[in-house]
């Protein structure tokens, strides 16, 4: 007896029309932020404008928000990507990234953290992974990681001085090319320190 190709397709598609977890759609960004708004719902979460992944929080909830995204069943994320930070001159955006291997969704939580208070929690004890990436965001940026086991530098010396990815860093070897000399004049960037 043959079997056609209509016939093995019917029988794979009813073999797995019992979804598991692991072949589950992966959760949207916005029914993320709907789990979040469900469980904390005297927080205020945002959608970030400019990161299609991320969802802006208040720094203070981090560590509560983090242990919901990590523990409840439904997200799962048991994997922290890496932690990253950009300076806006006024403050400092520190960026997680956490994906879930079971469900196979990825979010971004943000948090934005003013110059005169550049500290939020560290998620060390959630994701062990945590540790390199907060001290390497502590050394070129300056955040502070409360509860952070072993927070120094990572990698500048340990007796430099300033924090090398801040706006504002100043540096003696510094030095401002003029713009008949600057090679990159024309893209509009202005002046550049080499």
């Amino acid at each position: 007896m043959t079997t056609s190709t209509t016939d093995a397709i019917e029988t794979s598609s009813t073999a797995s029309a019992d979804p598991s977890p692991t072949t589950a759609s992966p959760r949207t960004r916005e029914e993320i932020l709907k789990a979040l708004s469900e469980r904390f719902a005297a927080v205020s979460f945002r959608l970030d404008d400019t990161n299609e992944q991320a969802i802006i929080i208040p720094p203070h909830h981090l560590l509560e928000v983090a242990q919901f995204l990590k523990n409840d069943p439904s997200l799962h994320f048991d994997y922290n990507m890496v932690i990253t930070a950009s300076d806006w001159i006024e403050r400092v955006d520190v960026v997680y990234y956490f994906m879930s291997y079971q469900h196979l969704h990825i979010v971004a939580l943000k948090v934005q953290l003013p110059n005169d208070a550049l500290e939020v929690d560290s998620l060390c004890s959630l994701w062990v992974s945590a540790n390199w990436f907060e001290r390497e965001v502590y050394d070129l940026f300056g955040v502070h990681f409360a509860g952070h086991p072993d927070l120094r530098r990572i990698m500048m010396p340990q007796d430099w001085e300033g924090h090398p990815l801040r706006k504002n860093y100043e540096h003696p070897n510094f030095v401002p090319i003029p713009e008949k000399d600057n090679p990159a004049s024309h893209t509009g960037m202005g002046h550049h320190r080499i």
